[in-house]
């Protein structure tokens, strides 16, 4: 009898680990299922100057923009602001995760230089501006050092790119940490 006992309990305990299990993966693939954000227009009444917002690794086109204390959000601020009335606003999205594969730098900068072109960006617009964050900076960098030099007319409507913590020369903290990796 306690045998008879002593194996329901083992096979209660294995069907609750088992479920438990089953849970937990489920939770794990829909719960924790990333959200991808989307490229958008913040302002676009058709004015020849546009600014883009590109934002970094591990970022978001939301929350790399938005100030955690008062919860502003940059692009909406440029959209808003008077002495930017004559342009419009844009912020591009791409897929960074902190742990999972994404695109690389390459594909990442292919993706951002052909959103610009099937938006039109290069022919509505005569002004282009950047404001990229870190790994947007290098995606800018590298979007712009793609364009042909047969296609030198598209570069010239991009009269300006501000990087904001992007490392022009690399990573001193990986550099020295990169025994870690």
């Amino acid at each position: 009898m306690n045998i008879s006992r002593s194996r329901t309990r083992i096979a209660i305990i294995g069907v609750f680990a088992s479920s438990l299990a089953i849970v937990s993966i489920l939770w794990v693939f829909v719960a924790c299922r990333p959200t991808i954000k989307h490229s958008r227009p913040i302002k676009a009444e058709g004015k020849r100057r546009v600014i883009v917002f590109v934002h970094g690794v591990v970022g978001d086109v939301d929350d790399t923009w938005t100030n955690s204390q008062t919860h502003k959000y940059w692009p909406q601020l440029f959209a808003q602001d008077d002495q930017l009335r004559d342009y419009d606003v844009y912020a591009f999205s791409y897929y960074s995760p902190l742990v999972k594969s994404a695109q690389n730098l390459n594909e990442i900068s292919t993706q951002l230089f052909s959103e610009l072109q099937d938006k039109k960006f290069f022919t509505q617009y005569d002004e282009i501006y950047i404001v990229a964050h870190s790994m947007g900076g290098l995606i800018t960098k590298a979007m712009l050092s793609s364009i042909p030099c047969k296609q030198s007319d598209l570069l010239h409507r991009v009269r300006a790119a501000i990087y904001i913590s992007t490392p022009a020369q690399g990573s001193p903290d990986y550099a020295e940490n990169s025994y870690v990796v």
